[in-house]
């Protein structure tokens, strides 16, 4: 059986077919809260926004919760709020706001994909 902090961490541990149903350890998922003791501050966004990640006590986000963000256009280091995270939007560097579309792990290794004016026609560089 899989161990509680390893259901919905978005890798597959465990699998297993139940009344003719493949399940994984990952399914249903949209039913498990997001941001949870198990979950919060891992290094992966579980929540849309990112708001299991949030760093409320980070030096940039001393008085609101968001994500530390070096705008790409200014190199301004500010506190990025959740709102702004993974809204189709390159608001920081890398693109390591939007998550959903530039987040890729490679042997271990985490990458951000975008840059501002990227070629992906879903996103936008926040001018």
């Amino acid at each position: 059986l899989p161990h509680f902090p390893t259901l919905c961490d978005g890798y597959n541990d465990y699998s297993e077919t139940i009344d003719g149903i493949f399940e994984t350890d990952e399914t249903n998922c949209e039913r498990w809260p997001c941001d949870n003791q198990y979950t919060r501050h891992d290094g992966l966004w579980n929540c849309p926004d990112g708001a299991d990640e949030a760093q409320f006590f980070h030096p940039v986000c001393h008085q609101s919760i968001g994500h530390p963000c070096l705008l790409h256009n200014t190199t301004e280091l500010i506190c990025l709020p959740l709102a702004n995270s993974n809204d189709g939007i390159i608001d920081c560097y890398g693109g390591t706001d939007e998550q959903s579309f530039c987040y890729k792990e490679l042997n271990g290794q985490t990458s951000f994909l975008c840059l501002p004016n990227s070629t992906n026609s879903q996103l936008q560089a926040n001018q």
